[in-house]
């Protein structure tokens, strides 16, 4: 594959400075920490995308410990979870089938190659891994690709860049998202206010927070 630069030509060299300024490696947030009612409010914060009441069929791209696809199956959802790393996939199997006990699909895939059929899914989650894509428009066709026609996507990011700079993310997000061919994306800022006090459970506080969401 192409690299970004080569694929986007030399017209987005300045978008990719934009993306890549805003990124770092802080980007460890522990939603495992979350109490109970937060766990709820992160559910609904997700879910009220989704206009299917009934049970939907839900992709988690890079699922590290498992806490999103856990939080999803909990709720009778079709989950499957993949992960690059095949250590990781089977780790969390083993802790969820001992610990959590809901069924989750748990696979080892890369993020931007996926190995499903086209218009697989209602729904694609992820969280902290946008600010890691190499090739963002690439890794959007091909979740896109995944969707099906009212699907949505539904990621969790952050912006660290100290610079003021109205060109930088999550609105850079939106832009390359539109390219990618979604047609409506939205984004929810401030998300620390609903689940973190000023003296959360991590060591900073993660006022930069934001969802997006993403409908094909």
């Amino acid at each position: 594959m192409r690299d970004y630069t080569d694929y986007r030509g030399s017209v987005f060299d300045n978008e990719k400075k934009l993306w890549n300024k805003g990124t770092t490696s802080k980007l460890e947030f522990n939603y495992d920490e979350l109490e109970d009612y937060k766990r709820e409010i992160l559910k609904n914060l997700i879910l009220k995308n989704v206009n299917k009441k009934n049970k939907i069929k839900i992709l988690d791209i890079e699922t590290g410990n498992g806490f999103f696809a856990t939080i999803m199956a909990e709720e009778g959802h079709d989950v499957t979870a993949i992960d690059s790393s095949s250590k990781t996939i089977s780790s969390i199997n083993s802790n969820n089938l001992s610990k959590n006990k809901v069924k989750i699909n748990f696979k080892t895939m890369h993020k931007s190659s996926l190995d499903f059929k086209d218009k697989s899914f209602d729904l694609i989650i992820s969280s902290n891994i946008v600010w890691k894509l190499q090739s963002p428009e690439i890794s959007f066709r091909e979740w896109r690709r995944v969707l099906k026609d009212d699907g949505v996507l539904v990621y969790f990011d952050s912006n660290w860049s100290t610079e003021e700079n109205i060109e930088g993310r999550p609105l850079l997000d939106k832009e390359i998202l539109r390219k990618s061919g979604f047609s409506d994306v939205s984004i929810e800022q401030n998300l620390y206010k609903l689940l973190w006090h000023e003296d959360g459970v991590l060591p900073y506080k993660p006022k930069s927070i934001f969802m997006v969401v993403a409908k094909k």
